[in-house]
C-alpha cells in the first residue's frame, strides 16, 4: 500500500504510463544529484572544524582578496554565505547559484568527491563547472557493487605523461578503452571551466545497447571524482614569510551535474522511489528515483527478471522492434509455479523453456502434459481435466517394468521380442511366449528364404519350420543337392547346371554355385575356358596335305619311261641330289638337309615345281578373296597319286568322322581310297583296329567328303592314314587329271562320348546340323558351340593351352573356342607360328612379302627364311629386280663396256664405274682433271705439272693441255692465278705459292672496297687491304673512316653532318668533319644539345648559335610556370606580373623586388614610354607631353586632350612653373602643422593661426590649375601604396645574390676564351708558307691552350652549379620570407616554439616520449637507430602514428592476400561445382539410358508374349482338330506338364522351342493323309462308342469330381502362400526403392549445404545403386515378362487342354480311365490357377516396380533442376563475392 501511495504522488493524474506494447521504454533522464545531498560526500571541506582563511588570484573591485571559510553550518543566503559545504554543487537553478560553491581545503592536492546511489542507475554523462582552476589531473571512478569495487572512467591532466604514465593519451580504440583526456586541465579559464565527461563516446555506433560491455560502461550504483593535483603557479616552491602560498590553492567547485536514468532494461517508462527512501526526498521536484514501474510481466528494481508463472520464455532487454515480454508457462491447470529452464528451451527449438513445478493429478512433464509412470492420458478426457491419468493395462508376461506403459497412448512398454498393444503375444518370426524369458519369446531360426510363412516364419509355440520346394534342413537354410543360392532369385533354389564336359560332377556348392572345374576351366558352371585357353572346335584335328608325304609308287618318276632316265641317276642321288622334270627338263636339285632326314626316315617331301605327280600349291591370302582353305594353300593330285597322313596326337580313344576337304579343278567326282594302318600301341580303348580299305566319293561339285562309316582310334597311338585319289571312269576325258587337296580331319562323333549330353540335347546338335557344318567349315548356331565346347573339355580333360607363338601373335590368348590366336601382318597358323605363302622374315614383326620381281624370278616363292626369289641368269637381287655387277639395263641385262678400264657400270644408265688409270668419263675414255693422255687409244693418263703435280698441293690448274704441234704443255689456271703454269696470284688475290705445301691464291677480303684491277689493292702475301676505297679503312675495309659513318660492308659510309656548335668541340678537328657513331651517325652532343647532329637545343636549353653552345634556360622556379623557355630567344614562361628573360624580373608595368613580390605600377600604357615604370620604385616613366601618377593627363604646356598632348604656346611653360613651386612650397608648409590634438605650448597659437592662413593661400594658389584636386587624391593614394608596400619589407633583412658574381666571373671566362681564339686565328692568318715546325709548336700550342679551354670549361661547369645553388638557396629564402609575417607577433610565436615538445612529438609519432636511452626505450626515438644504422621507431605495443600506420599496412596487406586467397577459393568450388554438375548431368542420362533399356526390353517381351501367343493358337488348332489322335493329345498335354513355371529366360526359350519341335511332330500327320482316312471308320466307330459312354455316364457319382475341388482349393491355398512370398519380394523391392529416396533425401540436403565434397560423394554413391537398382529392374523385368508371356497364355491353352480331356473322359467306357483322366484334369487345373496367379503376383510387382522406378526419374529430374538452380546460385554469389573482393583491394565501394 505504501508502495501504491507513492505511486500516486509520483505520477500526476492527466500523466499516464507510455505503451510500451510494440518496443522498449525507457524512463526520463535527470539529474541524479537531485534529492541526494545525504548521499554525496567529500573527503576534504573548508572550515568543517572552524573558520579557515583562503585567499584568490588578483584583486576584486573593492580591492579584498582573501576571505573566511566556515562550513560548520549549512550555507544560508541570509546568516551563512561562507558556507562551502559539498550538498551546493547540486543544481538549484536559483538566483544565488553563483553565490554557493564546494570548496575543499587549502593546499590538498588529493580530494575526492562520492555519490552513493540507493540502486543500479543509468548513467549519462557528467559535468563538472569549477569556481577555482580546474585540476592539473583528476580521474572518475565508477562502481556497479555499491562501492566494492571500482573501475576507472577516464582520466584528466594537462601533462597525462608525467601525471599519469602508462596511460593512453587516446583516441579510444572502443567504448571501454580507458584513455587519459587533455582537454579539460588547462590554466584557462581560470573560472567557470568545465569538465565533461561522456559515459558512451558519441563517436562509436552502438548496435546493441543491452550487449554486456555497454551495460557495463553505463550502468553504476556508486560514482566518485578524485582530484589528484591542483593547479599551481610555481610560486609554492617560493619561501613567503609575510603570506603561506598554499591559501590561493584549492579545489572549488560550483555545480556537479551527473546525468542519468532510472535503468529499467526497457521494460518501464516512470519509476518510484526504493524502498526505505527517506520520506523528505520524496516530492522534491526533478529528483530520479530507482524503482521501476515494470511493464511486459517483468519484476525487480531493474525490471531484470520475468514475474512469477512468466517464464515460458527467458527475460531478455525490451528491443527496438521487440519487447520480449514474458510469456506465461502452460501448465494445463495442474500447477501454479513453474520456472525457466535453458536445455528444454534449446530442445524445443526455441518455442517453450518453462518448466511447471510441483504437478498435481498424477501429471508430469515440462508442462504437466504426460501421466505419471503406470498410468497414461485417457483419451476421452482433456489434458487438463484433474481425472485424466488412468492406469496401464499390460500384460505382466510380456511387458516391461511390470506392465509400465507410454502415457499418451496407453501402448504398453514390450519385451524385445513381444508385440501387441498389451504385449500378449510373440513378434512376428518369434515363437515361446514365456514371463521367465526375458526376451518374451525366442527368434524363429528359420530361413526365411527357404521356409514357408504358415502364416507365421513358424509355429508360434513349437517353432517348427515348414521348408519350401527344393530347400532342407531343420531350419530350411540349404538347397538340396544339385541346387544351390537359396533366395538368391525368385526362386527358392538355382540348378547347377554344371556343365557336363567343363565339370567333373553335376554338383556345386550350395552357397555359390560354383560347380568343380576341370583344370583350365572356369566360370560358376566350368562351361569356359580360363585365360590363355581354349576349346577346342568339332575339326580341330586337322592334317594339312601340305604336310603329308607321297605314297610310296606314287612319286613323279612314274611319269617318265625308265627309258628317259639318265644311267648316272643313282649316282647323282648318292651324292645328295634329286632329279627332277620341269618343263620338259630334267633338272638337278641339291637335297636339303631336312630332305635327307626325311628321306632316311621313309619320308619324302613333295615338290613345289609342277611337273610331279604331287605338288604344292601355295595360295596367297588377299583382304578381298574369303578364305576356303586351310594351310599355305593345296596339293595338285595327279590321277592315281596317293598321301600319307601320319596321325598320332588324338585325345581319347572314340569314334572319328574321317573328312576330306579339297577343290576340284573341274566338275567331275573322283572317289579316294582310303587305308588306316595302327603302327605304335595306343591305350587299347577301341575294341577292334580298324581294317580294310574304305571309299568314298569326291563330288565335282561340292568341297568336302566325309566317310560315312565313322572309325574307332586309340589315343597315344600312331596311324598311318594313306588315301589314294583316283578320277572316275564316267568322267569327261577331256577334264583335267588333276585336283586340289586341303587336308584330311579326324571329328569326334559326339555319341560315342558316354555320360556327355542328353537326348534332347543329342537331337538339338542333329537338327540343328551341328556336325555338317563344323566339318564345311561353316558358321555354327550358338546351341552348337555349347555342346561342342562339352565335348572338347571331356575328350581334352580341361580346356588346352592357346601356345600362340609370342614372335607371331599380337599377345598369348587365343579365342575361346577354336583357338585361333591374333597373328601379326602376313602370319597364318592357328598359333601364328609360320608365314603365310609368298612371305618369309617370320619374327617379331610378322613376316615380309616376298614381291619376286616376275621380270626377273622365275617363281613367285621365295625362301622363308631369307625372302630370297629365284631369279634368272645375269639376274641379282633379293627380289630378282635388277642385273648382276657387270651387266646393266634390267630386264635386258648385257655387259659394261668400259675399255677395259673398269669392271662395274650404272645398273641403269650403264656408264663406268670406279675407272682405273686416272681414266673418267661413260666409258672411261677420257683422263681426269689434271691428268693428259687417250685411254680410247690406250694412250696412258699422265699427270699436269702446273706448276707442280695434283698430289703435292701445289697443282692450281683445272687441266692441262699438250699441243699437237709444238709438245708443249699449257695449264688452264684457276681463279686467282697466272703464269704459263699457273705459278702467281692475280691482281686483288694473295697466297703463298712458293711455299712447299702452301695453298692456292684466295681472293683478299676486303668487302669489295677495293679496286680488283689495281695490283697494289691489297698485300700478295698476307692478303691486308691497303687501298681501301668509298671512305673505308681496316686491314679489311670493314669499317668507315673517322667522320663518317654507315655500312662499309655495303659501301655506304656518309660523312658525319654534326653541327659544330652543338657537337663536343674535342670531337670537331679543325679542317675534317666531326667524329660521329660509325654504325648510326649518332654526333657526341654538349650539354644541353640534342640530335643525331646535335644540331637542336634539349628542352630548358637556348641559343645553338652561341659561342658556347647551348645554355640552361635558368627560369626562375617561382616565377615561371616550368624550366622550359623558347629555343631561339630563350624567353622564359612567365607568371603574371614578372618578366625579363629568365623572369626573375617583374614584367611589363610591375615593379618591386621579384623575390618578394611585384606589384602592378598601374600606369597607362598610352602615356608611357618603354618601360612604362621605374622597376625599383614603381614610378610610371611618362613620355614627353604626358604628366601625372599614371601618366594618363597631359603636362602643363601641352593640350590637355590625352593621349595626343599637343604643345601649348610657348608661355604656359612659365605659369606651370610658378604653380609647381607653389605646390612644393604647400608640401613642405604642411609638413610642419602640427597633428590633431596635440597640445601647443603657450603663446604658439598665433604662430599656428598664421600657417594655417598661409596654408590656405598655398591650395588657393595650387587649385588656381585645372585638376589640382584630383591629382592629390590620386597622390594620396600612391602615398597609401607605398607605405602598404613599406610595411611589407623588413627593412632588417639582408639578401645577398651572387649571381652577379657569377656572371661577371663568366663573362671574363668567356672574354678570355674569345682573345684566345682571336689570337689563334690572327696567327694561323700571319702564317702564309707553313713550315713543319712552327705548324709543330702551333699543334703543341692548341694542345696547351685546349687543355686550358677545358679547364676553363670546368670552372663555367661549377659556376652554373653553384649559380644553381644560389638560386636554389634564393628560392628557398623567398618561401620562407613569403611563409612567414615580420610585423606579426613574434612573441606569441617565440611562445610557440617554445612549447613544442620533442617528447610529445616523439610519443605521438614512434609511441614513447623518447626520453630514454635506445637501449631501453620499447618504442624508439627520433636520434634512435638499430644496430644496421637504420631508425628504429615503433614497436609493437608501441601506439605511435609510425607503429600504427606500419601495421595498417600489413594488415592491409593481409587483407590482401587472403582475399586473393578466398577467391582462389571460390574459384576452386566453382570447379568442383561445375564437376558436381556434370557428375548430376552423367547420373540424369544413365536414369534415361535406364528408362530407355527398360522400354526396349519391354518391347521385346512383348514380342516373345506374342509369339507366344501363335503358338498356343497353334496348340489349340491342333487340338480341336478331330483328326487328332488321343495319344497325340497325351503327348503334347505330358509336353505340356513338363513345363516348370516360372523359369529363367533361356528355360522358357527352351521350352518353346520343345513345344514348337512336339507341335511340328505333331501336324506332319497331314503328309500321311491318305493313312488317315484309312481309319476314318474305325474312328466313326469309336465315335458312336463315345456317345454310347455318354449316355451311360450320366448317373455316375461325383463324389470324385467334389475329391477334386477340394484339392484344388488346398492348391488355392498353396498359391496364396506363393502369393505371400511374392508379397516379402515386394517388400525386398518396396525397401530397395526407399533406400533410393533416402539417398535422393540426402542427395537435396547436401545439395542445400555448402559441402560440396559430401556431395560429390553421395553423388558416386547414387550412381552405383542406381546402376545396381537398373540391373535389378531389368532382371526382374525381364523374368516377369518371360513368365507373362508364357503363363499367361499357356493357362488359356491349358483351358482348352482341360475342355479336350472333359470329351475324352465322357467318351471313355472304362470307370478306371475316368479316374484317371480326373486326376489328368486336376493336375492341369492346379497347374495353370498357379501360374495364373504367378503371373499376375508378378505383372503387379513389374507394374508397381516401374511405377516406382518412373516416380524415382521424375524426382531425379526435379532434384537435378534444383542442383542446376543452386549452382546458378552459387555462381552469382560467386561473382559478387568477386566482386566485392576486388572493390576492396582496390579500396572502392
Amino acid at each position: 500500500m505504501v508502495s501504491l501511495f507513492l505511486l500516486v504522488l509520483l505520477v500526476p493524474g492527466t500523466l499516464l504510463q507510455e505503451d510500451c506494447d510494440v518496443n522498449s521504454c525507457h524512463p526520463q533522464l535527470g539529474d541524479l544529484m537531485v534529492g541526494r545531498a545525504a548521499q554525496l560526500s567529500a573527503s576534504s571541506t573548508c572550515g568543517r572544524n572552524g573558520p579557515q582563511n583562503y585567499c584568490i588570484l588578483g584583486y576584486l573591485e573593492d580591492e579584498q582578496k582573501c576571505f573566511n571559510c566556515d562550513s560548520r553550518q549549512p550555507y544560508n543566503l541570509y546568516n551563512n554565505q561562507d558556507s562551502h559545504q559539498i550538498e551546493n554543487v547540486i543544481t538549484t537553478f536559483g538566483p544565488e547559484r553563483k553565490m554557493k560553491w564546494w570548496q575543499s581545503e587549502n593546499g590538498v592536492h588529493q580530494v575526492s568527491i562520492r555519490l552513493d546511489l540507493e540502486t543500479l542507475f543509468q548513467f549519462s554523462h557528467l559535468v563538472l563547472t569549477f569556481k577555482s582552476f580546474r585540476p592539473a589531473a583528476m580521474l572518475v571512478e565508477r562502481s556497479k557493487d555499491y562501492g566494492y569495487s571500482w573501475k576507472v572512467f577516464r582520466y584528466f591532466a594537462e601533462d597525462c605523461a608525467s601525471h599519469f604514465p602508462g596511460v593512453s593519451q587516446g583516441p579510444a580504440d572502443s567504448t571501454d578503452d580507458v584513455i587519459c583526456d587533455s582537454r579539460y586541465s588547462a590554466s584557462e579559464p581560470s573560472t567557470d571551466g568545465e569538465v565533461v565527461l561522456k559515459a558512451l563516446d558519441p563517436s562509436f555506433d552502438i548496435e546493441n545497447p543491452y550487449a554486456p560491455h555497454i551495460q557495463e560502461q553505463i550502468t553504476l550504483t556508486n560514482l566518485r571524482v578524485n582530484f589528484t593535483h591542483l593547479f599551481t603557479l610555481g610560486d609554492t616552491l617560493l619561501g613567503r614569510k609575510k603570506r603561506n602560498p598554499q591559501e590561493k590553492y584549492y579545489y572549488a567547485l560550483y555545480e556537479m551535474v551527473v546525468r542519468g536514468s532510472c535503468f529499467c532494461n526497457g521494460h518501464a517508462s516512470m519509476c518510484m522511489p526504493v524502498d526505505g527512501t527517506r520520506g523528505d526526498v520524496l516530492n522534491e521536484p526533478g529528483m530520479i528515483h530507482g524503482r521501476c514501474v515494470c511493464q511486459h510481466n517483468t519484476v525487480g528494481t531493474n525490471c531484470e527478471r520475468c514475474q512469477d508463472f512468466y517464464n515460458d520464455v527467458p527475460w531478455r532487454p525490451a528491443g527496438q522492434t521487440d519487447p520480449h515480454v514474458c510469456r506465461r508457462c502452460n501448465c494445463h491447470g495442474h500447477s501454479e509455479t513453474c520456472h525457466f529452464d535453458i536445455d528444454q528451451y534449446q530442445a524445443s527449438g526455441g518455442v517453450s523453456g518453462g518448466v511447471c513445478d510441483g504437478c498435481r493429478h498424477d501429471r508430469m512433464g515440462p508442462q504437466c502434459e504426460r501421466c505419471r509412470p503406470y498410468l497414461y492420458q485417457d483419451p476421452q478426457l482433456s489434458v487438463e481435466d484433474p481425472r485424466g491419468c488412468i492406469p496401464c493395462d499390460c500384460d505382466l508376461t510380456g511387458s516391461l517394468d511390470n506392465g509400465l506403459c507410454d502415457p499418451v497412448s496407453g501402448r504398453c512398454v514390450c519385451k524385445e521380442n513381444v508385440a501387441g498393444d498389451r504385449c500378449d503375444r510373440c513378434k512376428f518370426g518369434f515363437y515361446g511366449f514365456s514371463q521367465e524369458d526375458p526376451t518374451g519369446c525366442q527368434r524363429c531360426r528359420c530361413n526365411f528364404l527357404g521356409s514357408v510363412l504358415t502364416p507365421y516364419p513358424c509355429d508360434q509355440v513349437t517353432g517348427q519350420c515348414v521348408c519350401q520346394r527344393l530347400a532342407m534342413g531343420p531350419l530350411c537354410d540349404q538347397c538340396l543337392p544339385g541346387y544351390w543360392g537359396l533366395g538368391n532369385t525368385v526362386h527358392t533354389c538355382s540348378p547347377c547346371d554344371c556343365d557336363h564336359g567343363g565339370a567333373y560332377s553335376s554338383t556345386c556348392s550350395s552357397l555359390d554355385g560354383q560347380c568343380q572345374c576341370l583344370p583350365n576351366m572356369v566360370g560358376r558352371s566350368c562351361g569356359d575356358p580360363a585365360p590363355g585357353h581354349f576349346l577346342a572346335a568339332l575339326d580341330y584335328y586337322l592334317y594339312e596335305a601340305e604336310n603329308a608325304a607321297p605314297l610310296e609308287g606314287k612319286s613323279s618318276s612314274s611319269l617318265l619311261k625308265p627309258t628317259d632316265l639318265p644311267v648316272c641317276e643313282e649316282y647323282y642321288k648318292q651324292q645328295g641330289y634329286d632329279i627332277k622334270y620341269q618343263n620338259g627338263r630334267l633338272v638337278l636339285t641339291r637335297r636339303s638337309k631336312r630332305q635327307a632326314r626325311r628321306r632316311r626316315q621313309g619320308q619324302r617331301s613333295i615338290p613345289l615345281d609342277p611337273g610331279s605327280a604331287l605338288q604344292i600349291v601355295p595360295r596367297e591370302r588377299t583382304p578381298d578373296v574369303p578364305i576356303t582353305w586351310t594351310g599355305p594353300g593345296f596339293v595338285r593330285v595327279l590321277d592315281g597319286a596317293g598321301l600319307r597322313f601320319t596321325v598320332d596326337n588324338l585325345p581319347a580313344s572314340l569314334d572319328y568322322h574321317l573328312v576330306i576337304r579339297y577343290e576340284p579343278e573341274s566338275p567331275d567326282d573322283w572317289m579316294a581310297s582310303v587305308n588306316i594302318v595302327p603302327l605304335l600301341a595306343g591305350d587299347g580303348g577301341c575294341p577292334t583296329n580298324p581294317k580294310g580299305e574304305k571309299t568314298l566319293t569326291i563330288p565335282g561339285a561340292a568341297r568336302v567328303a566325309i566317310l560315312d562309316t565313322p572309325v574307332c582310334l586309340n589315343a597315344g597311338r600312331r596311324y598311318y592314314v594313306d588315301i589314294t585319289f583316283r578320277k572316275q571312269t564316267n568322267s569327261n576325258p577331256q577334264s583335267s587329271s588333276h585336283t586340289l587337296i586341303d587336308s584330311m580331319g579326324l571329328i569326334p562323333k559326339m555319341e560315342s562320348v558316354q555320360d556327355l549330353c542328353s537326348q534332347s540335347e543329342l537331337d538339338s546338335f542333329r537338327r540343328f546340323r551341328c556336325f555338317e557344318l563344323a566339318a564345311e567349315q561353316e558358321t555354327l548356331p550358338d546351341v552348337c558351340y555349347g555342346l561342342i565346347g562339352s565335348l572338347s573339355a571331356r575328350i581334352h580333360n580341361g580346356a588346352m593351352l592357346c601356345r600362340c607363338n609370342i614372335q607371331g601373335s599380337h599377345g598369348p590368348y587365343c579365342s575361346k573356342f577354336g583357338g585361333l590366336c591374333e597373328c601379326k601382318a602376313n602370319v597364318v597358323g592357328r598359333c601364328c607360328d609360320s608365314c603365310a605363302p609368298l612371305n618369309f622374315g617370320f619374327g617379331p614383326n610378322g613376316c615380309a612379302p616376298c614381291e619376286c620381281d616376275p621380270r626377273g624370278a622365275v617363281a613367285e616363292l621365295c625362301d622363308q627364311v631369307r625372302g630370297q626369289c629365284p631369279c634368272r641368269m645375269e639376274v641379282g637381287g633379293r627380289r630378282c629386280d635388277r642385273c648382276l655387277s657387270g651387266y646393266y639395263g634390267f630386264p635386258l641385262c648385257r655387259p659394261c663396256d668400259c675399255n677395259g678400264l673398269a669392271e662395274l657400270c650404272d645398273q641403269d644408265t650403264g656408264a663406268c664405274l670406279d675407272c682405273r688409270e686416272h681414266s673418267t668419263g661413260y666409258n672411261c675414255e677420257s683422263c681426269v682433271e689434271g691428268y693428259f693422255g687417250d685411254p680410247v687409244s690406250r694412250e696412258p693418263c699422265k699427270p699436269c705439272l702446273c706448276p707442280d703435280t695434283q698430289s703435292s698441293g701445289r697443282f692450281f690448274a683445272s687441266t692441262c693441255n699438250k699441243d699437237p704441234e709444238s709438245g708443249s704443255l699449257t695449264c688452264d689456271c684457276l681463279a686467282g692465278h697466272t703464269g704459263l703454269r699457273c705459278d702467281a696470284c692475280s691482281a686483288g688475290f694473295y697466297g703463298g705459292l712458293t711455299a712447299p705445301g702452301g695453298g692456292g691464291c684466295d681472293e683478299c677480303l676486303c668487302n669489295n672496297n677495293i679496286d680488283p684491277a689495281d695490283s697494289d689493292a691489297c698485300d700478295s702475301v698476307t692478303g691486308e687491304c691497303l687501298r681501301c676505297l668509298h671512305n673505308t679503312q681496316g686491314p679489311r675495309c670493314q669499317s668507315c673512316k673517322p667522320g663518317y659513318y654507315g655500312d662499309a660492308l655495303a659501301q655506304d659510309c656518309k660523312e658525319c653532318s654534326c653541327d659544330r656548335q652543338g657537337t663536343d668541340v674535342t670531337q670537331c678537328p679543325l679542317g675534317s668533319p666531326c667524329f660521329c657513331d660509325p654504325l648510326t651517325g649518332q654526333c657526341p652532343c654538349r650539354a644541353g644539345a640534342v640530335g643525331t647532329l646535335c644540331d637542336e637545343c634539349a628542352t630548358g636549353f637556348w641559343n645553338i648559335q652561341g659561342e658556347s653552345g647551348c645554355q640552361p634556360c635558368k627560369c626562375d622556379p617561382a616565377n615561371s610556370f616550368n624550366n622550359h623557355c623558347d629555343k631561339v630567344t630563350g624567353q622564359c614562361q612567365c607568371r603574371t606580373a614578372f618578366g625579363g628573360r629568365q623572369c626573375d624580373e617583374c614584367g611589363e608595368n610591375h615593379f618591386g623586388n621579384p623575390d618578394l613580390q611585384c606589384v602592378s605600377c598601374d600606369c597607362n600604357m598610352e602615356g608611357t614610354d618603354r618601360p612604362a615604370c621605374n622597376p625599383l620604385t614603381g614610378e610610371c616613366l611618362c613620355r614627353i607631353g604626358v604628366m601625372g601618377i599614371f601618366c594618363d593627363e597631359c603636362a602643363p604646356g601641352y593640350d590637355q586632350v590625352f593621349p595626343a598632348c599637343f604643345p601649348c604656346h610657348p608661355c604656359a611653360v612659365l605659369w606651370a612653373d610658378n604653380v609647381t613651386d607653389v605646390h612644393r612650397a604647400a608640401q613642405r608648409m604642411r609638413t610642419l602643422i602640427p597633428h590633431h590634438g596635440e597640445q601647443l605650448e603657450p603663446g604658439h597659437s598665433r604662430q599656428w593661426q598664421r600657417m594655417l592662413e598661409m596654408h590656405t593661400e598655398l591650395d588657393y594658389l595650387v587649385n588656381l590649375t585645372t585638376g589640382s584636386l584630383p591629382r592629390v587624391k590620386d597622390v594620396e593614394k600612391l602615398c597609401v601604396r607605398i607605405s602598404k608596400l613599406k610595411d611589407s619589407i623588413d627593412p632588417k633583412a639582408i639578401i645577398v645574390d651572387s649571381s652577379s658574381l657569377l656572371n661577371t666571373e663568366i663573362d671574363n671566362i668567356r672574354h678570355e676564351f674569345k682573345m684566345l681564339l682571336d689570337n689563334l686565328r690572327n696567327k694561323i692568318g700571319e702564317a702564309p708558307t707553313p713550315d713543319l715546325k712552327e705548324m709543330q709548336e702551333a699543334l703543341e700550342k692548341i694542345r696547351k691552350q685546349h687543355a686550358d679551354f677545358m679547364a676553363e670549361e670546368k670552372k663555367v661547369k661549377e659556376a652554373e652549379r653553384a649559380l644553381e645553388n644560389s638560386m636554389d638557396t634564393r628560392q628557398e629564402i623567398k618561401d620562407h620570407l613569403s611563409s612567414c609575417s615580420i610585423l606579426g607577433d613574434m612573441e606569441g610565436l617565440e611562445k610557440k616554439v617554445k612549447a613544442l615538445s620533442v617528447a610529445k612529438l616523439n610519443k605521438n609519432i614512434c609511441g614513447g616520449p623518447g626520453d630514454e636511452e635506445c637501449s631501453k626505450s620499447e618504442c624508439g626515438g627520433a636520434l634512435c637507430r638499430d644496430f644496421l644504422g637504420q631508425r628504429e621507431c615503433g614497436g609493437p605495443t608501441c601506439k605511435g602514428s609510425f607503429p600504427v600506420s606500419h601495421n595498417a599496412t600489413k594488415t592491409a596487406e593481409q587483407v590482401e592476400n587472403d582475399l586473393i586467397d578466398l577467391l582462389q577459393k571460390l574459384k576452386d568450388s566453382k570447379i568442383k561445382i561445375n564437376e558436381a554438375r556434370q557428375m548430376t548431368q552423367g547420373t540424369h542420362e544413365q536414369a534415361e539410358e535406364l528408362q530407355k533399356k527398360i522400354t526396349d526390353s519391354k518391347e521385346t517381351f512383348k514380342r516373345e508374349k506374342n509369339d507366344t501367343k501363335n503358338l498356343i493358337n497353334r496348340v489349340k488348332d491342333y487340338l480341336t482338330d478331330e483328326m487328332v489322335a488321343p495319344e497325340d493329345i497325351e503327348n503334347l498335354v505330358k509336353a505340356v506338364l513338363a513345363i516348370q513355371l516360372p523359369g529363367s529366360p533361356d528355360d522358357i526359350r527352351s521350352m518353346i522351342r520343345n513345344i514348337r519341335g512336339v507341335l511340328t511332330n505333331f501336324i506332319e500327320f497331314k503328309e500321311d493323309l491318305k493313312k488317315l482316312k484309312d481309319q476314318a471308320k474305325t474312328a466313326q466307330d469309336l465315335l458312336e462308342k463315345a456317345q454310347d459312354i455318354r449316355d451311360r455316364t450320366k448317373g455316375i457319382d461325383v463324389t470324385d469330381l467334389k475329391k477334386t475341388m477340394t484339392d484344388t482349393e488346398k492348391t488355392q491355398d498353396k498359391v496364396k502362400q506363393d502369393l505371400e512370398k511374392a508379397k516379402e519380394s515386394n517388400g525386398v523391392a518396396d525397401k530397395m526403392i526407399k533406400e533410393i529416396e533416402k539417398k535422393l533425401n540426402n542427395i537435396e540436403t547436401n545439395l542445400n549445404s555448402t559441402r560440396t565434397p559430401e556431395m560429390l560423394g553421395e553423388i558416386e554413391v547414387l550412381k552405383s545403386k542406381t546402376e545396381m537398382n537398373r540391373e535389378q529392374a531389368v532382371q526382374a523385368k525381364a523374368d516377369a515378362d518371360a513368365a507373362l508371356g508364357a503363363g499367361t497364355d499357356a493357362e488359356k491353352g491349358l483351358d482348352k487342354v482341360t475342355a479336350l480331356f472333359g470329351r475324352l473322359k465322357t467318351g471313355n467306357t472304362n470307370q478306371n480311365n475316368n479316374e484317371v483322366a480326373n486326376e489328368r484334369l486336376k493336375n492341369i487345373t492346379m497347374e495353370a490357377e498357379k501360374v495364373a496367379k504367378d503371373v499376375q503376383d508378378k505383372i503387379q510387382q513389374i507394374d508397381d516396380l516401374e511405377k516406382k522406378i518412373q516416380d524415382f526419374l521424375r524426382n531425379k529430374e526435379d532434384k537435378a533442376k534444383e542442383v542446376a538452380m543452386l549452382l546458378e546460385m552459387v555462381e552469382a554469389l560467386q561473382k559478387e563475392i568477386a566482386a566485392r573482393v576486388d572493390g576492396y583491394i582496390n579500396c572502392t565501394s
